[in-house]
């Protein structure tokens, strides 16, 4: 979600003037002689959290993004203290959209995968059925072919057995699809 991305943001160090900082940092929010103030009252984790909010306020401000409804292209605009800056950001959210989409398919693949799983097992429970009704079919009437209502109804069982093994193969071939891709990490978003 955007909220989970901005708190990510917040937390990783970016390359700013030759060091690795965190944004409260790049923003020089501890400048300020509100915040410098607060600080005699917070433990220094409680500061660093407060840092850190505030931080997540202003990139907030700093990411701004449109949509295009005809098209579903999402245009993100960084405003940020330097253009190598606003390239990092860019290719963090560009890497946090991938994960998160990529993790989104292969959840959305792994509980196909386990319908269908669960399926061809009644699949082949079924098919075992139809099959031994076939077979007890064909012993109980030997001369098939002198009635045909016998006729249609070995016509009607091997249509069911041919019916029930095309699903079969159908979902079989869907579960090796939905398998691979709920581990295929390659897909990205741009």
């Amino acid at each position: 979600t955007s909220k989970e991305l901005i708190v990510k943001i917040s937390n990783e160090k970016f390359n700013y003037e030759d060091k690795n900082l965190l944004f409260y940092e790049i923003f020089k929010i501890e400048n300020s002689n509100k915040v410098r103030f607060l600080k005699l009252f917070l433990s220094e984790k409680e500061y660093e959290e407060f840092l850190i909010k505030l931080s997540q306020e202003e990139i907030v401000e700093r990411i701004k993004y449109t949509k295009d409804l005809q098209t579903n292209v999402i245009k993100v605009t960084l405003l940020f203290e330097t253009r190598e800056l606003a390239d990092d950001v860019s290719h963090f959210i560009i890497n946090y959209v991938n994960d998160y989409y990529n993790n989104i398919s292969a959840l959305k693949a792994n509980d196909k995968t386990k319908y269908i799983d669960v399926r061809l097992q009644e699949l082949e429970q079924e098919l075992d059925t139809v099959y031994k009704n076939y077979i007890e079919f064909k012993n109980q009437n030997k001369n098939i072919s002198s009635s045909p209502i016998l006729m249609v109804k070995e016509q009607q069982l091997q249509q069911d057995i041919s019916l029930k093994k095309n699903v079969y193969v159908q979902l079989s071939s869907q579960f090796e699809i939905y398998k691979m891709n709920s581990i295929d990490k390659s897909k990205t978003v741009y």
